[in-house]
């Protein structure tokens, strides 16, 4: 069994049991059903599918790893906490394109996502700046 400790941006790896993906590294954000826009939630990850660390970080104590992975079409990103991972088998590969059917990253997808990214980045510079304005 791999040192889950040692998990580092760049690794590219499969569990031997399933792991949840979390939208979020704060659990009270998890937790409010309200803060998810659609789509945005918790994802089981089936074992032995591949999954790219793409950030490591601490909190309170534990170590976060940013994800990405592919299912079903859907590129999916998020947190898996270094708690829901202990105990688990790790193996590496070498290789990585962001589904299990060695297929590319699909354009709309990657455009989705920075699109999303974009849109929530205006409204809360709209958001910040009507409020300042206000004061």
């Amino acid at each position: 069994m791999q040192d889950i400790g040692k998990l580092k941006i760049g690794d590219i790896v499969k569990f031997d049991r399933g792991v949840v993906i979390m939208p979020s590294v704060e659990l009270s954000d998890v937790r409010r059903k309200t803060w998810f826009k659609r789509g945005d939630e918790l994802h089981n990850i089936e074992a032995n599918h591949k999954i790219k660390v793409v950030d490591v970080v601490y909190v309170r104590c534990k170590t976060w790893y940013k994800v990405v992975t592919m299912v079903d079409a859907t590129l999916i990103t998020g947190w898996i906490s270094s708690i829901n991972i202990i105990g688990k088998r790790v193996s590496f590969s070498k290789e990585f394109n962001y589904s299990q059917d060695e297929q590319s990253i699909p354009k709309e997808a990657i455009l989705a996502e920075v699109v999303a990214i974009v849109v929530i980045l205006v409204i809360t510079i709209a958001v910040c700046s009507y409020v300042m304005f206000m004061m």
